[in-house]
């Protein structure tokens, strides 16, 4: 290494700086913060910015990154090797964490990187890229995009707070890490962002085009639900609300379920099959597994649903809705109730299917509500643009590396 590179100096001063986006996901599902990270590193101001994304499992954004010139990153065998390592005791352990450590320092090295970015949160980089980014001399930010909790690891929580940045994409975010233990200084709220327009240009067939292929019957009304089958999603709360309802009302819906069914979750996704036949829910929800056209289902729902059992950090899949025009029932832990306000949406405890019950039935007998509602969400949704989103995340660069220059 020379001495240039000893000393943390990246390039000459006013050329665009070296940015990692490490996505550091792998439970084989490629969601929202996939998305998150595609809008950010094809819309970083090249003139300052200069975008390197790494996953650490091969997805469907790796082409579409690719086309639009971002070089990108799998690291696929990497894992798989430092996943089957540190089985031979302590030491091999340690061992095995320093060369985790090592192969990211050399990395940042060979690329110049300024400045990494994990996509995720801090709990997934403690112990490999922030002491690889010290190592390197390149500043180091994260999201926290999960309800953050304390570590019970001193090193974890020390760790932590050598980052540069926590980027929280919620007020409730905000207030989990500060509680947490993450230094406050360090604490940055961002909302994650959509963008309205290009996600309400896409759906490319009619919404009767769509029911058609599903099979909905004419005039059943549709509820869509987008997200993995992950045990906290609330999909068995939607499968309870509909079974409370009469057998004449019940056979009246259908119920479009979006999302890839992860390994860890095998037990919940046994769960809501159970539910499906306690329920008599053959005819009602259709899985329809990992799909690339969302934007299509989502507009031929009549309501889009959200029903996260715990606190949800934000809730991207409800902020794309909105900007569909579609009436939203959200659950009100967490971040949702953060972006439906004004009359855009609705709100509900998931802990009360019945409640959640009576508002479909309402909406399902009310198509102006539905439609005030939908109006109201393209008008709400324009405030979490984008643009915004990633003009905030450039200025975080900008003051990090600033300090650093400075210190």
């Amino acid at each position: 290494m020379n001495d240039a590179a000893a000393r943390g100096e990246r390039r000459p001063a006013g050329g665009p700086r070296s940015v990692l986006l490490v996505e550091a996901c792998e439970d084989g599902t490629a969601g929202g913060s996939h998305q998150c990270l595609f809008d950010l590193a094809t819309r970083l101001p090249a003139d300052r910015y200069r975008p390197l994304v790494l996953f650490y499992q091969d997805n469907r954004f790796v082409p579409r990154l690719r086309a639009a010139g971002v070089e990108t990153l799998t690291w696929d065998a990497e894992r798989a090797e430092e996943l089957t390592a540190g089985r031979g005791g302590r030491a091999a352990q340690l061992r095995d964490a320093v060369g985790r450590i090592r192969r990211r320092a050399r990395l940042l090295r060979e690329r110049k990187i300024d400045l990494v970015h994990i996509n995720n949160s801090p709990r997934l980089a403690v112990d490999d890229w922030i002491p690889a980014a010290r190592l390197a001399g390149a500043a180091a930010v994260s999201h926290e995009r999960g309800n953050y909790e304390r570590p019970k690891r001193f090193v974890w929580r020390w760790s932590t707070n050598r980052l540069d940045a926590v980027v929280a994409i919620s007020r409730h975010v905000a207030e989990g890490l500060r509680g947490g233990g993450v230094d406050p200084r360090r604490v940055r709220q961002i909302y994650d962002g959509v963008d309205a327009a290009g996600f309400a240009a896409r759906p490319t067939k009619s919404p009767a085009a769509v029911r058609a292929l599903l099979g909905v019957p004419d005039g059943a009304f549709l509820v869509a639900m987008v997200g993995h089958l992950r045990c906290w999603k609330g999909h068995d709360v939607l499968l309870d609300a509909l079974g409370s309802l009469p057998a004449a009302l019940r056979d009246a819906y259908r119920v479009a379920v979006v999302g890839g069914a992860p390994d860890s979750d095998r037990d919940y996704q046994e769960r809501l099959a159970a539910l499906v036949r306690r329920h008599d829910l053959e005819r009602t929800a259709l899985f329809l597994g990992e799909r690339d056209d969302v934007p299509d289902l989502m507009n031929a729902a009549d309501v889009v649903v959200h029903a996260s059992t715990v606190p949800e950090p934000l809730g991207l899949v409800v902020m794309e809705a909105m900007s569909l025009g579609k009436a939203v029932v959200a659950s009100r832990l967490g971040g949702p109730a953060e972006v439906v306000e004004d009359g855009s949406g609705f709100l509900f405890d998931p802990a009360a299917p019945a409640d959640l019950a009576a508002l479909l039935e309402r909406l399902r007998a009310d198509a102006a509500l539905r439609s005030a509602a939908g109006e109201r969400a393209r008008a709400r949704v324009a405030a979490f643009s984008v643009e915004r989103n990633v003009e905030e995340i450039a200025r975080l660069y900008d003051e990090v590396l600033a300090r650093r220059r400075r210190r």
